[in-house]
């Protein structure tokens, strides 16, 4: 940061592929102490870390984005994703289907189709289906994540609710909560007290 001078800038952009969840957790607020209230994620539409993002989105920042190809990616290989929990579902030529498992989607593209509708379209219509479907349902979850996300114990509750990822869950809970119990002493020294005991392990 020392190195940018008096460069005027609007945020800052954190590319988070090494990063564990704790770390994230950290650089987040470690921005808001600084003043940053615009931040850009880089390369990544992961269930918890989307989780983590809504709450800070909600309650410390003015503007906070992400991007990411995965849902492309996905539909190229044939997967659907899940909504809410994001999981992944493969629907190619060999795919086993279990006949308990009904397509409970709601988006605009899979109303009235069941999973073996979907894995026996002609490929190429297939990938578009998937596109489509695979971008909705993770915008749908930004969505959701965020309105729920005033506490640490509201996203939880609203994600124990929507899905069974409960270790993802608790992880996500564990950094929020820490955040939370501590957001009106926080500084730059309890920062890195709190970068000790959830990142050097």
């Amino acid at each position: 940061m020392s190195c940018l001078g008096n460069i005027n800038y609007d945020g800052l952009s954190l590319p988070i592929r090494i990063f564990t969840l704790e770390k994230i957790t950290i650089f987040l607020m470690k921005f808001v102490k600084m003043g940053i209230k615009q931040a850009h994620i880089l390369g990544t539409t992961r269930f918890d870390v989307l989780a983590l993002l809504s709450y800070f989105a909600r309650n410390y920042y003015d503007f906070l984005s992400v991007d990411s190809t995965s849902w492309r990616k996905f539909a190229t290989v044939q997967v659907y994703l899940r909504p809410f929990s994001l999981t992944s579902l493969r629907l190619d030529d060999s795919a086993v289907i279990d006949i308990f498992d009904s397509n409970k989607c709601e988006c605009p593209w899979c109303r009235g189709k069941s999973f073996s509708d979907i894995k026996y379209m002609f490929n190429a219509d297939k990938t578009i289906f998937l596109c489509a479907h695979n971008l909705w349902v993770t915008e749908q979850a930004m969505r959701a994540f965020y309105d729920h996300a005033q506490t640490p114990v509201s996203l939880r509750d609203f994600l124990m609710r929507k899905t069974n990822r409960i270790a993802d869950i608790n992880r996500v809970y564990k950094c929020l909560s820490t955040i939370h119990a501590a957001r009106n002493i926080i500084t730059d020294d309890y920062l890195k007290i709190l970068f000790r005991q959830m990142c050097e392990k």
